[in-house]
C-alpha cells in the first residue's frame, strides 16, 4: 500500500534503531528495531476535534477489500446502517451537520472520506485529480457496508452527495448484497466512472442501476443546472431498476441546491422524503 503526502504534516515514518552493541563475540548485538509507518487513516484527528460532529462520534478506519486504509466517523447505534459518501473536494466533515438528524431517525451512520481524498490513504504514489475516473470509490463505500455489517448491523443503505451519489449508485448495483436501499442526492452523470481501474463491467451508474436489487432515491434540484441529471433522465434511468417499483425520484424545480445542502432546513429540503424512504427500507 502506498501512502501519499497530503494533509499530515508530522507523518510516522519507518524508523530504524540501532542498539549498542555491548556483547562478545559469543553475543552477538540484536537486530535492530524497525518500527511500521501508520497510515493517514490511523493517525487522522478525532472526528468530534476534526468536524462539527457530536461527542460520541467514534473514529473509525476501513480496510477495503483491496487493501486501502479509509478514514472515517461512524455515530450512532443498532442494526439499521447508513454509509455516508462526500462530495468532490470535500470530505466526510460535509455531513456533520446532518448527523444529528439520521441518528435522531435510529440510524447507525457511517461517513468515510473517499480514497486519496480527505485523511484517508491511497492507492498511488501521485493521487492526481480525485476527479480523473481512475479510483475505486465504489470498493470503498461497499468496504464502509461490510465494515457496518460485521459490527452489528442488519440493514445498511448508502446515501452520497453529488460524486458520492454516482458512487453511491454504483457501489449498488456493483455490490448488490450489501446494500438494502441507495440514496443519490444530485447524481451528476449516468457515464461517469466510479470503479476506477477495477475489474467489473458496473463503472457507471447507468452500468448499474439494471443490477441494483434494492430501491433507490434521487434527489434533483432544477434549477441545479449542470450539476444534477434532470428529474426526467433520473425517472427514465430508475425506470430499469429491478426495483422501480420502490425506487423514487424526489423533484425539487424551484431549488438550486446541490449534493448534501438538499437536506438542510427549508422549503426546499428533502430530508423529510430521504428519512421516510431509509425508515420503509431499513425495518427494525
Amino acid at each position: 500500500m502506498r501512502l501519499h503526502h497530503r494533509h499530515l504534516p508530522a507523518l510516522a515514518v519507518v524508523v530504524l534503531l540501532t542498539l549498542a552493541g555491548c556483547g562478545t563475540a559469543d553475543e552477538p548485538d540484536p537486530a535492530p528495531v524497525t518500527s511500521k509507518a501508520a497510515s493517514f487513516a490511523e493517525l487522522a484527528p478525532d472526528p468530534v476535534e476534526r468536524c462539527d460532529y457530536p461527542t460520541g462520534t467514534r473514529k473509525v478506519v476501513v480496510t477495503t477489500a483491496d487493501g486501502v486504509k479509509l478514514a472515517g466517523a461512524e455515530v450512532g447505534s443498532g442494526p439499521r446502517g447508513l454509509v455516508l459518501l462526500h462530495q468532490r473536494g470535500a470530505d466526510l466533515c460535509g455531513w456533520g451537520e446532518h448527523v444529528p438528524a439520521l441518528t435522531k431517525a435510529g440510524l447507525r451512520v457511517l461517513a468515510i472520506d473517499l480514497r486519496c481524498n480527505g485523511m484517508s490513504d491511497c492507492d498511488r504514489d501521485s493521487p492526481g485529480d480525485t476527479f480523473d475516473q481512475t479510483k475505486d470509490y465504489a470498493t470503498d463505500a461497499a468496504g464502509a457496508a461490510a465494515y457496518l455489517r460485521a459490527n452489528g448491523a442488519a440493514k445498511v443503505a448508502v446515501m452520497g452527495a453529488s460524486m458520492g451519489a454516482v458512487t453511491a449508485v454504483v457501489a449498488g448495483g456493483r455490490f448488490p448484497d450489501q446494500f438494502d436501499a441507495v440514496v443519490g442526492l444530485s447524481v451528476f452523470s449516468t457515464t461517469w466512472n466510479a470503479s476506477g481501474g477495477a475489474s467489473t463491467d458496473v463503472r457507471t451508474a447507468a452500468d448499474a442501476v439494471p443490477k441494483i436489487a434494492a430501491p433507490v432515491l434521487i434527489g434533483v434540484g432544477g434549477l441545479d443546472t449542470g450539476g444534477t441529471i434532470t428529474a426526467a433522465d433520473a425517472r427514465k434511468l430508475l425506470a430499469g431498476a429491478p426495483a422501480a417499483a420502490r425506487s423514487t425520484v424526489v423533484d425539487r424545480p424551484e431549488s438550486g441546491r446541490h449534493g448534501w445542502n438538499m437536506l438542510q432546513d427549508g422549503e426546499e429540503s428533502i430530508l423529510a422524503e430521504v428519512l421516510v424512504f431509509l425508515k420503509t427500507n431499513l425495518p427494525g
